[in-house]
C-alpha cells in the first residue's frame, strides 16, 4: 500500500502530466499480507522500483540458487503462499489419515 501511495503523490507532484496505468488487482487492498508500515508513508520515502523479497530462510547456500523469479502483485502472494505451504510440509506435519 506504501508504494501505491508513493506512485499516486509522485503522478500529482511531477512538473509535468503523463498517463499513469496501473494494473493491479483490487484485490491486494484487502489482502492481509499485504501491508505497509506506518513509517514507510512518511518523510524521506518515496516509491520504490523494486522491492526485493529478502528470502529469509530459503536458501542456505546461494551458489546454488539456479533461477530468480522477477514478480510483482497478485502472482509475488501466490508464490509466497506456495512456499508457506512447502515450509509446514517440510517441518514435520508429515502424519498420515
Amino acid at each position: 500500500p506504501a508504494n501505491y501511495f508513493h506512485l499516486l503523490r509522485r503522478q500529482t507532484h511531477r512538473d509535468f502530466r503523463k498517463p499513469l496505468i496501473v494494473m493491479s488487482p483490487k484485490n491486494l487492498l484487502r489482502h492481509r499480507q499485504c501491508t505497509s508500515q506506518l513509517a514507510d508513508f512518511g518523510t524521506g520515502t518515496r516509491f520504490k522500483r523494486m522491492i526485493p523479497d529478502d528470502g529469509s530462510g530459503l536458501v542456505s547456500d546461494p551458489s546454488k540458487v539456479r533461477k530468480i523469479v522477477l514478480c510483482a502483485g497478485k502472482v509475488y502472494y501466490e508464490l509466497l503462499q506456495e512456499r508457506e505451504r512447502r515450509a509446514k510440509e517440510a517441518g514435520g506435519d508429515t502424519g498420515g489419515s
